[in-house]
């Protein structure tokens, strides 16, 4: 989206900041606001930006392995529980079944493995994908400070040569072509 003339920064530095700028040092107005951290629960707005940045399939995903890892997890103490009783009820049945009761015990074993390698791995993919996005918005961020930068520096050559619709366009494509970047998070 291109900002409104009256709201871009390029347009009001080319046309109020006067050539022969010096900062007042005795002025009273504060350029850094003092940071305030939030405190209490965390509001349901924040676990929305995280599901969006990392996907919603992507989320369904690992809950749903999260959810069967700790049913095999449960399963396999509920089935270690009645092993345990069946033995002190009657040995000799749970000495001559005792493969029987290993390899429940052992496949509830396996499947809490295998699904906890699998939120392992399907959260290294989210946090993968998080962070090219960020990169990708570092990249195209950073053209948007190069020309904002050399703007400052050659403002008195570009009001000489009248070059300040150009520059305004420049600097509304670097926002655009950076805005488009964000929109695909």
């Amino acid at each position: 989206m291109i900002p409104h003339p009256s709201t871009n920064p390029l347009l009001v530095l080319l046309s109020v900041f006067p050539l022969t700028y010096e900062p007042n040092v005795h002025s009273q107005t504060q350029l850094i606001e003092s940071e305030v951290a939030a405190t209490g629960n965390v509001s349901a707005n924040v676990f929305m930006m995280y599901f969006e940045s990392m996907g919603y399939l992507t989320c369904i995903a690992i809950l749903v392995t999260y959810i069967f890892s700790q049913i095999f997890q449960l399963s396999s103490s509920v089935w270690l529980s009645h092993w345990s009783s069946v033995s002190s009820a009657d040995p000799v049945f749970a000495n001559e079944h005792w493969g029987y009761y290993l390899g429940i015990y052992g496949a509830c074993g396996i499947g809490f493995s295998l699904f906890t390698v699998f939120v392992v791995f399907i959260s290294a993919i989210g946090s993968i994908t998080a962070s090219q996005l960020k990169r990708l918005d570092s990249v195209s961020r950073s053209p948007i400070f190069a020309h904002f930068g050399e703007t400052l520096n050659g403002v008195s050559t570009i009001r000489a040569y009248k070059a300040g619709d150009r520059f305004i366009n420049m600097f509304e494509q670097h926002l655009n072509h950076n805005q488009k970047v964000l929109r695909c998070r």
